[in-house]
């Protein structure tokens, strides 16, 4: 028997920023790991291939490299069949091996096989929409559509975007006056066109949550008579917006940064509403000709979380799959399935994924840890740990939570968390000034039940990844002022009983006494910081920040005052 064949396992490995790894084995995803999780260098930008996490990911579930024959490499900005034999040959002196099989998969290919193989859906629509995807007849890939029937995936339209003059950071990509006239009329992503909108508010690159957070302080101030959708095909081009508001500034007689300083929320507003009329009326569009009620989105401009439930609101479409890396980080995924299917068939596309699919520490190990770092420590069972979190919590405490494997994407989804009370305001003006060291305009998330999801939400579907937001509903909104937006929506994170027993059970512990099966949850790092991985990288950030109490695994500790208070 072929030993290529009967081991079944394909490592798909991204490359530029968000690099990550993915594993799956007999056609089911099984692992994955972000490789910023292990450098701790956020989104983890590099040419080279994130080899900390293929080591550690394999190591972590008993694979050894021997048994692997198939990589599957995905990357951005380039031709991947101009450079994947460069790719296969850094892997193979990586590697010290000449028996393996390495392809590379082109960057939107890769987007629509992870969120595709990831969804419930035997038929599907797929929309992937990024910054930038990878170079096509010398212009790069901005979004594309493919139509999935079982095992097939198929291109069906596909828009281009031009290549700019400028690279992203500096102004004259996203300040008019300092843009060349010949790129006024140059094609741009939407995902793209909202980055540079994001430069322009004084935001760095992969902060466009900040100007979807800041949008609802304002009012919207842009008026446009353009039309950018045209059937099955979008115009949007990099003079456009940027042009109304240098319009807006002469007519406000105002300095360029005197304007922009003074309306960031009405501009962060506008463009906000600017992308959800074009992204809406565009797959209305698409389901008028395809005539599909089941839509998969993949592309980091659906990290857009007001921006997808709106599509569930808006169009036709009944059913939406979004991966919770939906970023480049997910590439791998997709890479992997490609390359799966390619050589071995049929992929088990089970109800759901399990987003938590990378690195777990025993309590053994944790232990060994919080020894190291001489650390005062308790342990306690499920249930005496439940109810001694609920209880700090409820006192107005504040958790940082380590405890199964990690999960995938960019957001904590109660693994890797920051904990809190939904309930009172300052909470929130808390965690924003003294533990994160951010905005105070930034939102936060609550992590609720799936069985009461519905009760206290006003969700179009079910949300178990955080990338619906959705309306708090009226009668809750001030007893939820912690996870209020000023617009009173908020992020949700539902989980159930069979994806997580133990959060289940401390979301209703907490509701026995506070009378809310939900928390606080925001991601376990410090602004500018990835989310933690490991206990060290736990006990590190607990030590420099104003988290009181920290849980790993089954381990609790305190800072002093805690057990003064409680």
């Amino acid at each position: 028997m072929d030993n290529k064949k009967y081991k079944k396992i394909v490592v798909g490995l991204h490359i530029g920023h968000d690099r990550s790894t993915s594993i799956i084995q007999n056609g089911k995803l099984i692992g994955f790991l972000a490789e910023e999780r292990i450098d701790r260098i956020k989104h983890s930008p590099s040419t080279q291939l994130p080899l900390n996490s293929m080591y550690k990911l394999l190591k972590y579930l008993n694979i050894n490299l021997e048994e692997v024959f198939y990589f599957a490499v995905s990357y951005a900005f380039v031709n991947i069949e101009s450079i994947i034999e460069l790719l296969k040959d850094e892997l193979m002196i990586e590697l010290n091996r000449n028996d393996i099989i390495v392809e590379g998969i082109s960057h939107h290919l890769a987007h629509a096989y992870s969120t595709f193989y990831t969804s419930p859906f035997n038929k599907s629509m797929i929309l992937v929409a990024d910054g930038a995807g990878d170079i096509v007849n010398d212009k790069i890939e901005a979004e594309s559509l493919y139509i999935a029937d079982k095992n097939k995936i198929k291109l069906v339209e596909q828009r281009l975007q031009d290549i700019p003059s400028s690279y992203a950071e500096r102004k004259t990509f996203y300040k008019l006056p300092y843009i060349i006239p010949q790129d006024y009329h140059k094609q741009i992503s939407l995902a793209r066109k909202y980055e540079q909108i994001t430069y322009l508010l004084g935001f760095k690159w992969g902060q466009s949550g900040k100007t979807m957070g800041l949008a609802p302080y304002g009012n919207d101030i842009i008026k446009l008579d353009k039309k950018f959708v045209k059937d099955t095909t979008i115009d949007l081009t990099i003079n456009d917006i940027l042009k109304e508001i240098d319009q807006l500034i002469k007519d406000n007689n105002s300095s360029y940064t005197i304007f922009i300083d003074k309306n960031k929320k009405h501009i962060a507003k506008s463009i906000q509403n600017i992308l959800e009329k074009i992204v809406i009326e565009y797959i209305e569009n698409l389901y008028n000709i395809y005539k599909i009620g089941n839509l998969c989105l993949a592309g980091g401009l659906f990290l857009n979380c007001v921006l997808n439930h709106k599509i569930l609101k808006n169009t036709k479409i009944q059913n939406i799959h979004i991966i919770p890396s939906s970023g480049d980080d997910g590439q791998s995924i997709g890479a992997a399935f490609y390359l799966y299917k390619k050589y071995f068939g049929n992929i088990i596309n089970k109800k759901s994924i399990s987003p938590f699919l990378g690195l777990s520490y025993s309590n053994t190990f944790i232990l060994e840890t919080l020894k190291e770092y001489k650390m005062k420590y308790e342990f306690l069972t499920d249930s005496e740990l439940i109810k001694e979190i609920t209880s700090l919590l409820e006192k107005g405490f504040v958790l940082g939570l380590l405890r199964g494997r990690s999960e995938m994407g960019p957001r904590a989804l109660g693994h890797r968390s920051i904990l809190a009370s939904p309930k009172e305001y300052y909470t929130r003006e808390h965690l924003n000034r003294y533990v994160k060291h951010r905005e105070t305009f930034r939102p936060f998330a609550p992590i609720v039940t799936a069985d009461e999801q519905f009760k206290y939400f006003d969700l179009e579907a079910e949300s178990p990844y955080m990338l619906y937001t959705a309306n708090i509903k009226a009668k809750y909104r001030v007893k939820l002022g912690a996870i209020a937006h000023i617009d009173g929506s908020s992020r949700v994170e539902a989980i159930s009983k069979e994806e997580d027993s133990f959060l289940f059970n401390l979301l209703k512990e907490f509701k026995n006494i506070s009378s809310f099966p939900m928390l606080l949850n925001t991601s376990f790092n410090l602004a500018g910081e990835p989310i933690i991985e490991s206990p060290s990288d736990a006990i590190r950030t607990f030590l420099k920040s104003n988290i009181d109490f920290l849980v790993l695994e089954n381990y609790i500790i305190k800072k002093d005052y805690c057990n003064e208070i409680s």
